[in-house]
């Protein structure tokens, strides 16, 4: 009877990580951010641009050139899952917001929301935008939410 008790137990937890598994990523895949209970450390932020050579560079000016990326690298020693959460906010709304299937637009059409789960490739992980015809110059915001915790806002200028 025990043993028949506890198989139960096992076969419902596992089908209830595997639900709980499959709802996060339908609600991950729909841009609904989630919170995750065990956060990874990070070890350090930066914003910065991808030149040419695929090199990241550390900086808060960003060229105003089409395909010009841009975005965030953070350094997770750890190796475990990351949950993260963005919004990039400009200065007024671009002429068009170009691949943006899972990207949420604000009404105004200023804020960018996407998030994803990523485990860390070599300890960090990256994200990054890239600079279309039509986005504005100026002032640009990018919160950077890890594991449930706004952790950066960086505040960077797009010349």
């Amino acid at each position: 009877m025990h043993l028949r008790l506890a198989a139960d137990l096992v076969l419902r937890s596992s089908l209830a990580l595997g639900v709980s598994v499959g709802v996060a990523q339908v609600l991950v895949d729909e841009g609904v951010f989630l919170h995750a209970e065990a956060s990874p450390r990070v070890a350090s932020a930066e914003f910065g641009v991808w030149t040419g050579c695929n090199d990241f560079l550390a900086t808060e000016h960003v060229p105003l050139a089409v395909g010009q990326s841009f975005g965030w690298h953070i350094d997770v020693p750890d190796g475990r899952p990351v949950v993260w959460h963005e919004e990039l906010v400009l200065p007024e709304a671009p002429a068009s917001w170009s691949g943006a299937h899972f990207v949420e637009i604000s009404d105004d059409g200023r804020v960018a929301t996407t998030a994803g789960v990523d485990v860390p490739w070599e300890g960090s992980i990256e994200h990054a935008w890239s600079i279309t015809e039509g986005d504005p110059a100026g002032e640009y915001e990018l919160r950077l939410w890890i594991d449930g915790r706004l952790h950066e806002r960086f505040f960077f200028q797009v010349e």
